[in-house]
């Protein structure tokens, strides 16, 4: 048995509180979105930019120990056995079901990508590859309440949390696979910076993302974990998730992942792509399009 066999095996809920996931938040994040630029130490080192940084900051601590019941904080995620075929991969459920999921393959080397990466890569033989998806709730009840009070920064200070908690949350969750569920790395000892920057072990791509830019690769994130079962989110037609402060990604646990960016890939492998997810020629016209812009 490989030495990354899940402490806890199977799918888990979490549902933590508003408290548990704040220290996660990214407050440069927060910041760019009301349009800080830069880093958070130089806003914070400007005397022109700290006060009202550290004011809308201080706005965002009291509006969510007020309004800490908007928020509905859910994640359902897992770790499951995984088995390489070529350039995919599947995921074993604990009742047997499995599900493939499929990688694309760089094809532009680089000074900063020395090899042709895949995120197939990164498993072994009888290895494990985690999922998780998670989100912070429904923003539009009180969005909607506060726009009908004509309250706009009310309006913009919530919609700017729920995406922020939902991007902490994914931390939170992946915090929790690393060291206790999954518990690769029990005994990590990081910062809030440096979990961050993602200076621990392991990686969390996204679908949609550089490493995978098919978005459709969601659905089967979502079947593998049950997820419109266990937690409050669902994938439209267009594989957009609902409500649109959640986020979705598979988990690595080996040293050597890392993250990277596919670039373009020639119409060779974009076509054996095609082959190995059996589109019809009209599921190829709409999923392709990121592939190959």
């Amino acid at each position: 048995m490989t030495d990354y066999a899940p402490k806890h095996p199977g799918i888990h809920v979490l549902r933590p509180k508003v408290s548990d996931v704040v220290p996660y938040v990214d407050w440069e994040a927060f910041l760019y979105g009301w349009d800080f630029k830069g880093n958070y130490a130089r806003i914070m080192a400007n005397p022109v930019t700290r006060a009202p940084a550290e004011k809308l900051i201080a706005d965002a601590y009291v509006f969510l120990e007020k309004n800490a019941t908007i928020f509905q904080l859910q994640a359902v995620c897992g770790v499951f056995p995984a088995h390489k075929f070529g350039d995919d991969f599947e995921l074993t459920r604990p009742d047997g079901k499995t599900f493939r999921f499929f990688t694309l393959r760089q094809q532009n080397k680089s000074s900063e990508y020395p090899y042709y990466y895949a995120l197939a890569d990164f498993i072994k033989e009888d290895d494990f590859v985690g999922a998780q998806i998670v989100t912070a709730g429904n923003a539009m009840p009180f969005v909607s309440q506060m726009r009908a009070q004509n309250d706009d920064y009310s309006t913009i200070l919530a919609q700017s949390l729920f995406n922020r908690l939902a991007e902490a949350m994914s931390e939170y969750v992946h915090h929790e696979m690393r060291t206790r569920i999954w518990g690769y790395a029990p005994n990590e000892k990081l910062s809030i910076e440096d979990l961050l920057a993602g200076h621990y072990q392991g990686i969390r791509p996204a679908p949609g993302y550089p490493q995978q830019p098919d978005h459709s690769e969601k659905f089967t994130i979502f079947n593998l974990l049950n997820a419109s079962e266990t937690i409050s989110v669902r994938l439209t037609e267009s594989a957009m998730m609902m409500p649109e402060a959640s986020t979705c990604a598979l988990c690595f646990a080996r040293p050597q992942a890392c993250y990277f960016s596919l670039g373009k890939i020639a119409s060779d492998q974009l076509q054996d792509y095609i082959r190995r997810k059996g589109w019809t020629p009209e599921e190829a016209k709409v999923w392709t399009a990121p592939l190959i812009s």
